[in-house]
């Protein structure tokens, strides 16, 4: 598994951003049609809530993903 904590600032921000692209492309569409499956799998909020927290301690500002 990754460490998030060695990523840079600028990484840590568009993983979280990416994150939050799909889900809002997820939403995007019709019912039954998710590319993604961001709300089925666990592992995309467990990833964004750790990206949230890393970017949390390092005081950086982020819009949080409104699951």
């Amino acid at each position: 598994m990754m460490r998030i904590e060695r990523l840079s600032d600028s990484r840590q921000r568009m993983r979280h951003e990416a994150i939050g692209g799909a889900l809002a492309e997820n939403e995007a569409l019709p019912t039954g049609k998710k590319l993604y499956e961001v709300r089925e799998l666990p592992d995309w909020k467990e990833r964004a809530q750790s990206l949230e927290t890393e970017m949390d301690t390092r005081e950086l500002e982020f819009s949080r993903i409104a699951w």
